[in-house]
C-alpha cells in the first residue's frame, strides 16, 4: 500500500514540474515561502492564496511562520494582476485594502513582460516610492522549490542605481499572467522567495491542429499596424528589398492561418504604448532583444553591436533562434509574425536578410519610439 502511495506522489510531482509556465495554474491554496531579513533580525512568511477572481478580487493571507498571531489580508482587485504599477512589499502587519493598480507581492505581468522580453527600463512604485529600475539582462532564471522539487523559473531582475543606494527587485514568472516577488533588497531590507506549493494540476489538452479562420473573425481581431513612412519606404524598398517585405507581410495567409497569440505589439497599441515606427523596425528591435538574451539559446561567440552596428554573422545566428526555437519561447513585439516570416525563407534568403539588416541599422539605426 505504501508503495502505491509513493508511485502516485511522484506521478503528482511529475505532473506538476512537467507543466510549462504557460498552463501553470494558481487559485485558493497556492501559496508562497519568502525568507525575510531586517537588519539582523530573520524570519519566514507564508502568503496563501485565499479568494482569485477574475472577475473580482485577489486576497493573499500572509503570516509569519511559526507564529501564532493571525494572519494578515491583503487584498486587490484582479485587474492588479496584469496592470498593478504599485507593488506592497515590506511586511506592514496590518489588514490593507488596496486600489485598482496595487497589489502585494506580485507586479503587474505586463511590467514584468516590458523589464524581461523587451529588456526595458520599469517605473514602479515600491512601497510608496516611485523608482525606475533597469534590466539585469544577465538573470534570467531562478531556481526555487516547487511543490517539493527544485525547479527553474523565468526571472527579471531590475537594478535601481544612482549612486548612493542600491536597490535589487526580481520578479518570478508563475504563469504567462502572473508575476510574483522573486526578490526584493535595499540596504537595510531584503526578501528571497524560496519556494511554492501548489495543489493545481492543468490537464494536459490534445494539441489542435491550426484551424482557418473567417475572415471576419480576422478583422475584429486586427488593430491597425503602424507601416512605414511611404517616401522612407520607397527608398527602403529599393536597398532593402527582402528586408522590406517584414512591412508588408501577413503572417495568417490572408485568414487562412488562426493568430494563436495576442503579440507584444499589439497589447501595446491597445494599451496605448509607444511601438518601434514600423514592423520592419520591430523585426530589428526583435533581434537585438534576442541578442541581449543570447546565452538563453546557447548562442556564443557574438560580434559586438551598438546603435548602428549589426554584423551580418551576428544577425544570421539571431535569426536561427527562429527556425530552431518554439515562437512561445522568443521574446519581442512580434514573436510570432516574426518567427513565420524568417521560417518561410530559404537559406540563400537568410544570408541576404542578414546582409539587409546590417545594412539598415548602419543607415537608420536601431529605432524604437521608447
Amino acid at each position: 500500500m505504501k508503495k502505491f502511495i509513493s508511485i502516485i506522489t511522484i506521478l503528482f510531482l511529475c505532473s506538476q514540474l512537467s507543466v510549462s509556465a504557460q498552463e501553470r495554474q494558481i487559485g485558493k491554496g497556492t501559496s508562497f515561502i519568502y525568507a525575510v531579513k531586517e537588519g539582523a533580525k530573520g524570519y519566514k512568511v507564508e502568503a496563501t492564496v485565499k479568494e482569485w477572481n477574475e472577475k473580482g478580487n485577489v486576497r493573499i493571507d500572509w503570516r509569519v511562520v511559526d507564529s501564532k498571531a493571525k494572519p494578515k489580508s491583503s487584498v486587490f482587485p484582479y485587474t492588479a494582476v496584469m496592470e498593478s504599477g504599485s507593488i506592497n512589499i515590506k511586511p506592514t502587519f496590518v489588514d490593507e485594502k488596496l486600489g485598482k493598480y496595487e497589489s502585494r507581492w506580485l507586479l503587474g505581468y505586463n511590467f514584468f513582460y516590458d523589464m524581461y522580453d523587451l529588456a526595458l527600463d520599469m517605473t514602479v512604485s515600491v512601497d510608496g516610492v516611485s523608482r525606475t529600475f533597469s534590466p539585469d539582462e544577465y538573470e534570467t532564471d531562478k531556481t526555487i522549490t516547487y511543490n517539493g522539487e527544485d525547479l527553474s523559473m523565468t526571472y527579471a531582475l531590475g537594478v535601481y542605481d544612482p549612486g548612493d543606494t542600491k536597490i535589487t527587485l526580481g520578479l518570478v514568472e508563475f504563469n504567462y499572467s502572473t508575476a510574483f516577488l522573486g526578490y526584493y533588497a535595499d540596504d537595510k531590507f531584503s526578501i528571497e522567495l524560496l519556494s511554492i506549493k501548489n495543489p493545481f494540476v492543468k490537464k494536459e489538452t490534445p494539441k489542435v491542429k491550426e484551424e482557418p479562420v473567417k475572415k471576419d473573425e480576422v478583422k475584429s481581431k486586427e488593430v491597425k499596424l503602424t507601416k512605414m513612412d511611404a517616401a522612407k519606404f520607397a527608398k527602403v524598398k529599393i536597398k532593402y528589398p527582402l528586408l522590406s517585405k517584414v512591412d508588408t507581410y501577413d503572417a495568417t495567409d490572408g485568414g487562412k492561418v488562426s493568430k494563436p497569440i495576442t503579440e507584444t505589439y499589439e497589447y501595446r497599441i491597445t494599451s496605448g504604448k509607444a511601438n518601434p515606427p514600423s514592423l520592419i523596425d520591430c523585426l530589428t528591435a526583435d533581434l537585438r532583444i534576442i541578442y541581449k538574451q543570447a546565452k538563453n539559446f546557447s548562442i556564443t561567440d557574438l560580434e559586438a553591436i551598438d546603435e548602428k552596428s549589426f554584423p551580418a554573422s551576428a544577425v544570421k545566428k539571431i535569426l536561427n533562434v527562429y527556425i530552431t526555437i518554439d515562437y512561445m519561447k522568443i521574446p519581442g513585439y512580434r514573436p510570432w509574425s516574426n518567427w513565420r516570416f524568417v521560417r518561410s525563407l530559404k537559406e540563400k534568403q537568410l544570408d541576404q536578410l542578414s546582409r539587409e539588416v546590417e545594412g539598415y541599422i548602419a543607415k537608420y539605426g536601431f529605432l524604437e519610439n521608447l
